[in-house]
């Protein structure tokens, strides 16, 4: 029980992730506070901008919110949860809110935010050094 409900509590954070991405690291906070800021000083978001994705945060938090009462009624009625369907439905997720973002920024915007995207991949967990744990330097 306590796996499902970690496995479902996962699966919602990383279907967050997408945002989340660009902000720089502030020891997991991105997920709170004054993310839309920051992204609009970093990519030099339009007011227009800032408010269309303002938008498109709050109804994907709807979907989230709605998905996740789903998700617990489920737990709670006994269902077995199909953790790859999971998965691939917020894979989906994922790429639909990059797509609706992409429609958002301009090119160049654009442009910034995947390159962020892809230093903050390479960074690892929250800014560190992916090799930091499992690297060679840490074997004995």
């Amino acid at each position: 029980m306590k796996k499902t409900t970690l496995g479902i509590s996962l699966a919602v954070l990383l279907a967050m992730g997408t945002t989340a991405a660009i902000a720089d690291d502030h020891g997991g906070k991105h997920m709170r506070g004054d993310h839309i800021g920051r992204m609009a000083e970093h990519l030099e978001l339009t007011p227009a901008q800032q408010s269309q994705l303002l938008e498109l945060r709050h109804e994907r938090g709807k979907e989230m919110l709605a998905r996740r009462q789903e998700m617990q009624a489920r737990r709670a009625a006994g269902e077995e949860i199909d953790r790859e369907a999971m998965r691939a439905e917020m894979q989906s997720n994922r790429t639909q809110m990059s797509e609706e973002l992409k429609e958002i920024l301009t090119d160049e915007q654009w442009a910034k935010f995947e390159q962020h995207r892809a230093e903050r991949m390479e960074q690892g967990p929250r800014g560190k050094d992916p090799k930091g744990m499992r690297g060679e330097d840490n074997r004995s």
